[in-house]
């Protein structure tokens, strides 16, 4: 309970801090950095790192182990596509990844 207190106080002051002085990502790091060093909340700690876990699974999921075959069955494609001529210049994926 207390704990919910103290971070919902944090997250008012922090949001203020933000619109008042334009605090940038690296001010805001360095922040939070500082109240988890003092932090001394094992619950609340707990909590973080399964918000970073799932923060990390939503932008890197697990990938998939391939098996030798697999691996070698794409390596197997790519020679033919590359065979006939079914690639693109570097240059040209990067004009195309401008319209992305």
């Amino acid at each position: 309970m207390l704990t919910e207190v103290i971070w919902s106080d944090y997250y008012v002051y922090l949001h203020k801090y933000k619109e008042d002085n334009k605090m940038d990502l690296q001010a805001r790091k360095l922040n939070i950095i500082e109240h988890l060093i003092a932090m001394q909340d094992e619950k609340v700690c707990a909590k973080i790192e399964k918000l970073i876990d799932k923060a990390e699974h939503a932008i890197k999921p697990d990938l998939k182990v391939l098996t030798k075959e697999e691996l070698m069955g794409r390596a197997q494609k790519s020679n033919e596509q590359i065979d006939q001529s079914c690639v693109i210049s570097q240059e040209d994926l990067e004009s195309q990844a401008e319209n992305w």
